[in-house]
């Protein structure tokens, strides 16, 4: 028990984080600020974010943020979608589960966790939105849009770093991914469509996923005593 929770301590304090953060987003400051009086909690802290944001921001710029968040969802799906192909291509060419790699498994429990969380976070609303969706209130925390792409990207991080044997491609790969996560993380709160503690709450709960699969995937190199570099190839090349 020791050895799990100094292997994980990153990921569980984020995780700590993230339940404290959200209990205290229903009992701290809550009050009816959001569209057709719904109420939000740290709501002196977010109605100042927005009214900062709606007052400096251009229109223009609020929508088009919003747009690329649109976007960088799709591309994170399809993201997802290309390591799901390779996982199972590998599961018909070596015809076992457990010969998949390791770090396409943990990929798989990642995509597994995000989206049962988006459909917990859809059915338990623990705020609404500042905006109207087609005339309705939808559930706004956490981000989910943040949760999705930063889950799938921050993972691909890891990732790319075993199947991408050439450093240069790989630094390349790996500041592409980072910055999709940013400009997403920025990109939703400019973008007027969630409060300031959706995003807070969405990035706690991301790093948590993201940190339990870069120590996962470090525990399974190190019993292996493979380096994060090499591929798969190089690696049965040796065996």
């Amino acid at each position: 028990m020791k050895k799990f929770l100094k292997k994980y301590a990153f990921s569980i304090v984020c995780l700590c984080c993230f339940v404290l953060f959200t209990i205290e987003a229903k009992i701290i400051d809550v009050k009816p600020v959001g569209p057709l009086g719904s109420e939000v909690g740290f709501a002196s802290i977010n109605m100042a974010v927005r009214n900062f944001i709606q007052n400096t921001v251009p229109v223009r710029f609020q929508e088009l943020c919003y747009t690329f968040t649109k976007l960088a969802a799709v591309l994170a799906i399809l993201t997802a979608g290309f390591f799901a192909v390779f996982g199972l291509l590998q599961l018909i060419h070596r015809k076992s589960l457990v010969k998949v790699d390791w770090e396409i498994l943990m990929l798989g429990v990642v995509y597994a966790a995000t989206i049962a969380l988006y459909v917990l976070f859809e059915k338990i609303a623990i705020n609404f939105r500042p905006v109207l969706e087609d005339g309705v209130l939808e559930p706004s925390y956490p981000s989910t849009h943040t949760m999705i792409v930063f889950c799938i990207f921050g993972s691909a991080v890891f990732a790319f770093r075993r199947y991408l044997a050439d450093k240069k491609l790989y630094r390349v790969t790996k500041g592409f991914c980072i910055a999709i996560v940013v400009l997403t993380v920025l990109g939703r709160l400019v973008s007027g469509v969630h409060w300031f503690s959706d995003i807070i709450g969405g990035m706690l709960i991301s790093l948590a996923i993201v940190l339990f699969y870069k120590a996962a995937v470090a525990k399974c190199d190190a019993k292996s005593g493979s380096t994060s570099n090499e591929t798969p190839e190089i690696q049965n090349d040796k065996e």
